[in-house]
């Protein structure tokens, strides 16, 4: 509270006081009104270019990435990781990284509007594909273990028949082998995967239609508008985003929340399929960098005010999408292009090392096998 600058000296130390308007803040002598300081993060502070810096970098490299598979798109690798699916992850991301760039500047209708949806839909697309990813190979890992239980019990029935034909006497000789091996590309075997390319692609669709619904009732019922925050701080008027409802904001993250979690679940159950990429535990690890972002995110949003808010969430959009985009494509882009020689239907196949004496499975395909060797000599 201060006097206006038109009154009187006289009556500046007066008991009454007038309020300044919202807009105003007294000075040190508390005779006049100043304006308060507009806050927001724009474009041409430090702050802001380095962000639009690193933003557009990893939109760059995740671009790079792209051409590298459209320029391997018929390797073994790249057709064994259904194409379409790693497109759709790779669009996502660059809509991540570029959707951050939005949350900079003063706001406006449109930006407080894209910003959210942009950023909601982005992950949604993005957790979709890893997800129908991870479903896959779930799947695969559940059915390499049914054919090891399998083959662990003919294996037993096999030695019981040959120790009761070594009993009673019978000079034959029992030798069974079973192999069943096939196609490098599992996608392209419906007998390998319950959960076929086109199932992966109508759970990233289906996924993603869901989460774009309900984005769109949300800017149709109460959408963000642009706001001057002046409880914040006292001597600041801050330049924000109201998200319109708390209720359908918490309800769309919390949805992509939910697609991290399946997409993690099934990654960590699938994480002991053996393969020369590791895919599952690269999806796994990309999940835990996911989790780990954001949830140092929150303590760290709620504790800042102003700008720094935004800051803290465009950094907390970049550190997940470039966890992801690291854990999930780096192994295979260094396979494509600097240990070509990988990139052969013989390495999509298992690897060399048997476990348990049963052979082991892949990302991209697997083979089970028994081999049954009994014999009865009569002495």
């Amino acid at each position: 509270m201060t006097l206006l600058p038109s009154l009187p000296p006289s009556l500046t130390d007066a008991r009454a006081c007038i309020l300044c308007s919202y807009q105003d803040w007294s000075n040190d002598a508390h005779d006049a009104c100043v304006p308060k300081i507009i806050e927001f993060l724009a474009f041409g502070e430090p702050l802001g270019i380095t962000l639009i810096i690193i933003s557009a970098f990893g939109a760059l490299v995740t671009i790079a990435v792209g051409v590298v598979f459209v320029a391997h798109i018929g390797t073994p690798l790249v057709k064994a990781n259904d194409p379409l699916l790693s497109f759709s992850l790779l669009f996502s991301l660059v809509v991540t990284f570029l959707c951050s760039i939005v949350f900079l500047g003063e706001p406006q209708h449109w930006s407080c509007m894209t910003s959210q949806v942009a950023l909601a839909l982005g992950f949604a697309l993005c957790l979709s594909s890893i997800m129908g990813k991870a479903a896959v190979l779930m799947m695969r890992a559940r059915a390499l273990k049914k054919a090891r239980a399998m083959a662990k019990a003919a294996a037993k029935a096999a030695k019981a028949a040959a120790e009761a034909a070594a009993n009673s006497g019978s000079p034959d000789v029992l030798v069974t082998n079973i192999l069943n091996n096939n196609n490098a590309n599992a996608c392209a075997d419906p007998e390998v995967d319950s959960l076929t390319c086109a199932h992966q692609r109508a759970i990233a669709a289906v996924a993603t239609i869901i989460q774009a619904v309900a984005c769109t009732v949300w800017l149709v019922i109460l959408p963000p508008f642009p706001i001057q925050n002046t409880s914040a701080q006292n001597i600041k008027i801050i330049l924000e985003c109201d998200q319109g409802s708390v209720v359908f904001i918490c309800c769309i993250f919390a949805y992509d929340i939910l697609l991290a979690l399946l997409a993690f679940i099934f990654a960590f159950i699938a994480r002991k399929l053996e393969d020369h990429f590791s895919e599952a535990k690269s999806v796994t690890f990309g999940m835990l960098v996911f989790f780990i972002v954001w949830i140092s995110f929150v303590p760290a949003y709620l504790s800042t005010r102003g700008k720094f808010m935004v800051a803290v969430q465009i950094f907390a959009i970049l550190a997940s999408s470039f966890g992801l985009l690291t854990c999930i494509f780096l192994p295979k882009c260094y396979v494509l292009l600097v240990k070509p020689e990988r990139n052969t239907e013989e390495m999509m196949r298992p690897r060399a090392k048997p476990r348990d004496g049963t052979s082991t499975g892949t990302s991209a395909s697997f083979a089970t096998a028994a081999t049954i060797a009994s014999t009865a000599i009569d002495d």
